[in-house]
């Protein structure tokens, strides 16, 4: 098994871009920069976990509950519920990466932040990727 899937992540390499979502400007053409390949993708999964039900107009059923989730506290059954619908997030809406793992935490169960530790495989890459994402309660 493991032999097909070394196949099935090298025979479909890609190249990704995207627009650097922090609006960053080429200092000498003035050019939105862009970011390319895992960055692209880290920025992607952000970007997916960080956007709630019904934000994008086109398409509202994109998002995750886990601006829900920075309001409740973090005890071991709701970070293992988080964990879950992170996991079912990316895989329906991110084909281009596979998830090995997923790590829900917080500091206290009275924390401001929702810390995530994600590892997967970019489609198309023989390499592990590690992402830690830190959502923050807004206006803290």
């Amino acid at each position: 098994m493991a032999i097909e899937e070394d196949t099935i992540f090298r025979k479909y390499k890609r190249s990704y871009s995207d627009i650097d979502t922090g609006l960053s400007r080429n200092p000498i053409t003035g050019d939105v920069l862009s970011v390319k390949d895992e960055n692209s993708v880290k920025q992607a999964v952000r970007n997916l976990l960080s956007t709630k039900f019904g934000e994008r107009l086109m398409d509202p059923e994109i998002g995750s509950g886990i601006y829900e989730s920075l309001f409740e506290p973090l005890d071991a059954f709701s970070a293992e519920k988080l964990r879950e619908d992170i996991i079912n997030t990316i895989r329906k809406y991110e084909s281009r990466i596979v998830v090995q793992n997923c790590v829900v935490y917080a500091e206290s169960e009275d924390s401001v932040e929702i810390n995530i530790d994600l590892t997967y495989i970019i489609v198309g890459e023989n390499v592990e990727q590690t992402s830690q994402i830190i959502l923050q309660r807004p206006g803290s």
